[in-house]
């Protein structure tokens, strides 16, 4: 007798252990949690527009030929792409218009550039009809003289 009614009181024992466990872990659970780092913004998610303006406009076409695939995803790299690239077409615009300006101080004539295509056009009446100026050439002087008369307000290009 003496062995079954241990066994009660180890059987209660337990029972007691375990909802007493039992009772302190939902307690915890229901507990409010320690705010460990301050400055964790978790929940603060900012949304931000990335639509508006030129750049969003570019955006938007890009996203539009890509059909808006999630593995071309497209973020703030892209605009830094499109910032070099108006960069470079300045840059090539001037030295197109520096080359075009030693063109025509070689060839001793006015070229000029004609809209989008940018196809070059040479005046071939004012094409020079020699290679070297000879001032006692009478021929040359003659050239000379009938250029002035034709054009006084422009400068002359020898």
């Amino acid at each position: 007798m003496l062995s079954v009614a241990r066994k009660c009181e180890l059987l209660k024992e337990r029972s007691l252990a375990i909802s007493h466990s039992l009772k302190f872990t939902d307690l915890e659970a229901n507990k409010p949690r320690k705010i460990v780092f301050s400055d964790c913004d978790d929940g603060g998610v900012s949304i931000v527009n990335r639509h508006i303006g030129k750049r969003g406009a570019k955006l938007t076409e890009m996203e539009m030929k890509f059909g808006n695939d999630r593995r071309f995803k497209l973020d703030d790299r892209f605009f830094e792409n499109f910032d070099d690239e108006a960069i470079d077409n300045n840059e090539t615009e001037n030295e197109r218009i520096k080359e075009l300006t030693i063109l025509s101080k070689v060839l001793g004539t006015n070229v000029f550039d004609f809209g989008l295509n940018k196809a070059v056009k040479i005046r071939s009446k004012e094409i020079v009809p020699f290679s070297r100026f000879d001032p006692d050439d009478a021929q040359h002087s003659s050239w000379i003289h009938s250029r002035m008369g034709k054009v006084p307000n422009e400068e002359v290009i020898f």
